[in-house]
């Protein structure tokens, strides 16, 4: 991808943002497919997952839903230093589904890309753990319907459990 076209780019628009998004949809897609994964792109419950198949695999099929940011490492006055993704509330998943999500970090500036592959229920005990501190904190905050999935770093404490970057990144064996 161009990163001249990426760094060019007004976040505040949704077409733009949407662009953006899809450069880390494609980059995974790419990642997997170097990695001799079959995918297809598609469409569950209005998000965007890729179903993929590990050919090594016994349980062949696996989904992901990938989330995309630019931020990389922020500092956060209630939660310190993280990978922060802004994502909507995710309903209770089927258990036996085999579902991960892929937050996918670009650094426009290094042209880089991070990927951490968690699986869904880290994700969603996670997000909810962060938000019910975050509302915790101030009794006029409610809930918008949005969650914050925060990736810590290691020798950092937080107020909350949070999954750790050298846990998940690059943990595309978790597809297996």
């Amino acid at each position: 991808m161009n990163s001249l076209i990426i760094k060019s780019m007004n976040y505040d628009n949704k077409q733009e943002r949407a662009i953006f998004s899809n450069a880390g949809n494609f980059a995974v897609i790419t990642k997997l497919l170097s990695l001799g994964h079959n995918v297809l792109l598609g469409e569950y419950k209005r998000r965007k997952v890729i179903v993929g198949a590990n050919p090594k695999s016994k349980d062949r099929y696996y989904e992901l839903i990938i989330k995309t940011n630019n931020f990389g490492i922020e500092n956060n006055k209630e939660f310190g230093e993280m990978l922060p993704w802004l994502m909507h509330k995710q309903p209770t998943e089927d258990p036996k589904r085999k579902l991960f999500y892929c937050f996918v970090s670009i650094n426009l500036k290094k042209d880089s890309f991070r990927y951490f592959i968690v699986p869904v229920d880290i994700v969603l005990k996670s997000s909810e753990a962060s938000f019910k501190y975050w509302v915790g904190r101030n009794v006029s905050r409610h809930d918008s319907g949005l969650r914050s999935f925060m990736i810590g770093l290691k020798g950092k404490n937080y107020p909350v459990e949070l999954p750790l970057e050298f846990e998940y990144e690059d943990r595309w064996d978790l597809l297996k």
